[in-house]
């Protein structure tokens, strides 16, 4: 027994040891596991005048991208000072202008800087000199980045996108880079024109990025489509003077990114920050940006479907962006396709005082009731029935009955939308048909049955036995058979047999209607043939063979 409850025991407490074991493993385990996209960066663009001052920051790193106007230093430095900055891991111009340089010697006094990129070209400004000469007496490290070259601070690595080498202008040499943190990433393009935009486009560069800097404070020439399109953020800062809306960002830049749904932020509203967090990109600050694109706008008509009067159809039109109705005078609208058969469309079209672009709506234009103009009875014993065409629809079913009421033996065809008549063949005599027809557009709908007309079938018509008038077999034993035309009928049977009583070796030639005689060739020679002949018409009943003749070869 006591070895027992030893065993016993050795297993409980083994029990209560995995248990307690698999506990603290959940408990503590997952501050061990670390995201695979668990990175953190943010960006601040900090008000900076009419100049750009970009703060990047991960993991408590800093880079600090252009200083802004030397009147915004002191602001500058206190608030980088509010978040606990003593140090700045990297700090780079992007080119020598006033307005990007103007804060540099302050900040160099203030701060401890680890490693400086400039842009190669230098300019003969005041503030440009003071920031080299505090570059070099705080000796601080310093050289121009080359192309493709990175360095990382944090989470976030930096890639240089262009090196400023290939200007002819200062804005030309401004320095273009990529800061990237779990696949996401930003733009700086300093005051990069268009012009060098383009070039750069053309060598294959990837700009591909979730935020872009907008380049030269939004001027015109600068933001260009072909740029924004390869670069294709989802959001956009702006970074200018708020005593100087009027004049930058231009409406022109504000239009393209507005064209593009891309949030666009601006540094008048103050400092403008985006945070980076395991792949996730949010901010607190306000999009402001005058324009709206209404390509994504909700346009609703007062009717959907319409019915073919041969006049424009031209619903109202109610124009909804971010669920709020936008006033008409917001817009003009144009309707195309709108008179027949079909879909019509109707665009909305911005005025580009506020609302961009163009967004658009569809309604169907259902065929109108067709008509039939005539339902006459041909020599043929047939129905020609002509009717008035429409345009737009793709075709016409056609319905023709006994049954006055369609129940019954309703038979239908189909007539391209371009025909304007038909022939309704293999009728029955002395018999009354009701018609109708309908007109339809493939994928819209079907139109109205038109009124119901009719038509009657022509008596069945008598047919008169015929016989032959003469016979005439020439020296090729080539016979000629000549009979008296019967109106009435479709045509003949000629039948011709060695046999006079038609029971065996009987041959059977057929003749046209119009026809008064024939011939048989190759008649055997000294031999006797019997030849009858009787009318026939599709229809009537079968009437007796004529009087037979004799022929001999």
């Amino acid at each position: 027994m006591s070895i027992n409850f030893s065993l016993r025991m050795k297993k409980s407490v083994r029990h209560i040891f995995f248990v307690c074991l698999i506990f603290i493993l959940q408990l503590y385990l997952p501050q061990f596991i670390v995201d695979a996209n668990a990175g953190q960066m943010s960006m601040t663009a900090i008000y900076a005048g009419r100049g750009d001052c970009i703060l990047m920051e991960s993991e408590g790193h800093y880079m600090l991208v252009d200083s802004g106007v030397n009147t915004e230093t002191e602001n500058i430095v206190t608030y980088l000072k509010s978040l606990g900055i003593s140090k700045i891991d990297y700090v780079v111009s992007t080119h020598p202008d006033g307005d990007h340089v103007g804060g540099f010697a302050r900040i160099f006094k203030e701060f401890e800087i680890g490693e400086t990129f400039c842009s190669p070209c230098s300019k003969d400004l005041d503030v440009f000199y003071a920031f080299m000469e505090a570059l070099k007496a705080e000796g601080c490290p310093y050289s121009n980045p080359s192309y493709l070259q990175s360095w990382s601070f944090g989470d976030a690595t930096v890639t240089c996108l262009y090196d400023g080498t290939m200007g002819s202008t200062y804005n030309e040499c401004s320095l273009v880079l990529k800061v990237t943190c779990d696949d996401r990433s930003v733009v700086l393009t300093g005051d990069l024109p268009s012009t060098m935009e383009e070039k750069l486009l053309a060598m294959g560069i990837d700009f591909k990025c979730d935020v872009l800097k907008v380049g030269h404070h939004g001027a015109a020439l600068s933001s260009c489509a072909d740029f924004l399109d390869a670069c294709a953020p989802s959001m956009a800062v702006i970074s200018s003077e708020r005593s100087n809306e009027t004049t930058l960002p231009k409406p022109s830049v504000l239009k393209r990114l507005a064209r593009r749904f891309i949030k666009t932020y601006r540094t008048t509203d103050g400092n403008v920050k985006i945070n980076f967090v395991n792949g996730e990109i949010t901010t607190d600050a306000q999009e402001n940006n005058p324009y709206v694109s209404l390509k994504n706008a909700s346009v609703t008509l007062s009717q959907n479907i319409y019915t073919c009067n041969g006049s424009e159809q031209r619903p109202d039109v109610t124009v909804t962006y971010n669920g709020q109705v936008v006033s008409p005078d917001n817009y003009t609208v144009d309707y195309s396709d709108n008179v027949y058969s079909g879909v019509g469309s109707v665009k909305v079209i911005g005025n580009e005082i506020k609302y961009l672009s163009s967004c658009s709506a569809d309604f169907l234009i259902l065929p109108k009731q067709a008509k039939i103009t005539s339902a006459k009875i041909s020599r043929s014993n047939e129905i020609n029935l002509k009717w008035t065409t429409q345009n737009g629809v793709s075709g016409y079913t056609i319905q023709y009955s006994k049954d006055k009421k369609f129940k019954k033996h309703v038979k239908t065809i189909k007539v391209d939308g371009k025909d304007s008549k038909t022939v309704i063949k293999k009728l029955p005599y002395n018999t009354k048909y009701y018609i109708r027809m309908r007109a339809y557009t493939n994928n819209v709908g079907i139109g109205n049955w038109s009124k119901t007309v009719s038509a009657k079938t022509k008596k069945q018509p008598k047919l008169d036995s015929v016989k032959f008038a003469k016979k005439k077999l020439n020296k090729s034993k080539e016979l000629k058979l000549t009979w008296k035309t019967d109106k009435n009928c479709d045509g003949y049977f000629i039948q011709y047999s060695y046999d006079k009583s038609f029971k065996k070796g009987v041959k059977t030639v057929r003749a046209s209607g119009g026809k008064t005689s024939t011939y048989k060739k190759h008649l055997k020679k000294k031999k006797t043939y019997y030849f009858r002949i009787r009318p026939y018409k599709m229809g009537v009943p079968a009437i007796n063979y004529g009087k037979i003749i004799k022929v001999r070869t």
